[in-house]
């Protein structure tokens, strides 16, 4: 990416870093609070068949992560998030990878350049922004001269070029200011603030629309995921958490039409970002779904501020084009139900 010298990160690469589990318990801490209001969960530890967490064993962040946010809900209760043994990957979250989803590489790249219209570098004035900013911090004046190129293996199908790298990039400084680094040592000074970094995520966020939220390879990869929501929706489980990844979020996204941004927020998908498919009961009797995504901001995960109801995460509705209701994110879980289903690809049931 760069011949500048980066920062030294605090731990090893794919973990979290003791910053990063304080924010997650300080997320549980108001899950709890959010959900007990509400009657949802216990003051006290809960029973066995009132939560559990599932996490993608293929990092040792995700797998952390998971018990940070449980032990945040229940501390003291020595409560033990869950995950697959660490041989195979997660086809929960990784289906393509696991073998069970398949790509039609030829009919992906089509989809992929259809969205763009044959043209994967002119993507948006944000996106040349941003481009022309991460390649300033960067010093790398060469990824403006490149050009982003599709390339077809025989199970996947990958880009390379500018917008990968810089996706990249600008993610990183993301989470070297929510770590809470010196401002000096977020991107060597130059996205030190949340406006700057507004100015850089675009990039992270059109890399996620053209390879994770195009239809074609969201179905595929969060088919599974969406049967798994839905199984849990229907049952009498309190609350189930699957804790993955931000790629994990888009493909739901894109798998189901869903668009946001958040306030306060530059990237559409944090750290600890997290879907929440809330079922509530109408008088009547009916089972309804409230979709809301709840996170944290770049400035709560600095400085680690603790979150309560008078000082809650962030949270904004999200409507489901085809199912919820534009302005509360309301839908019937019947109706969810057969979203999910008609949108999922035809991958085998786990």
């Amino acid at each position: 990416m760069t011949e500048r010298p980066w920062p030294s990160w605090p731990v090893g690469a794919g973990e979290l870093t003791p910053h990063g589990e304080r924010g997650e318990k300080l997320l549980g801490g108001y899950f709890h609070a959010r959900y007990a209001a509400y009657g949802l969960l216990p003051s006290g530890c809960p029973r066995a068949d009132v939560v559990s967490v599932w996490a993608d064993n293929a990092d040792q962040r995700t797998r952390a992560s998971g018990q940070a946010l449980l032990e945040g809900m229940f501390p003291g209760c020595g409560l033990r998030a869950q995950y697959a043994p660490l041989d195979a990957p997660d086809p929960l979250f990784r289906p393509v990878e696991a073998g069970l989803c398949t790509l039609d590489v030829a009919a992906a790249e089509r989809s992929v350049l259809n969205r763009v219209h044959g043209n994967l570098d002119g993507l948006g004035p944000r996106y040349e922004r941003a481009l022309h900013a991460a390649a300033g911090l960067l010093e790398n004046p060469g990824l403006l001269q490149a050009h982003n190129t599709l390339s077809a293996g025989s199970r996947e199908l990958r880009l390379s070029g500018p917008l990968p790298l810089v996706a990249t990039a600008v993610e990183v400084f993301l989470l070297e200011y929510e770590e809470g680094l010196p401002e000096p040592q977020v991107g060597w000074g130059g996205a030190a603030s949340v406006d700057r970094l507004r100015v850089l995520m675009p990039a992270h966020e059109v890399y996620s629309e053209v390879m994770r939220k195009d239809p074609y390879l969201a179905a595929r990869n969060a088919s599974l995921l969406a049967r798994r929501i839905l199984k849990s929706l229907r049952s009498p489980q309190r609350v189930t958490v699957l804790m993955g990844h931000d790629s994990n979020i888009s493909n739901l996204a894109g798998l189901l039409g869903m668009r946001w941004g958040l306030p306060g927020q530059p990237d559409s998908t944090p750290p600890g970002g997290t879907v929440a498919f809330e079922v509530w009961r109408a008088a009547g009797g009916a089972k309804l779904v409230r979709t809301v995504f709840l996170y944290q901001t770049p400035e709560q995960l600095r400085t680690l501020q603790p979150l309560d109801l008078a000082h809650p995460a962030g949270s904004i509705a999200l409507h489901i084009p085809g199912c919820a209701d534009r302005n509360e994110g309301v839908c019937t879980l019947t109706k969810l139900g057969a979203r999910l289903q008609s949108a999922a690809a035809p991958c085998p049931l786990h």
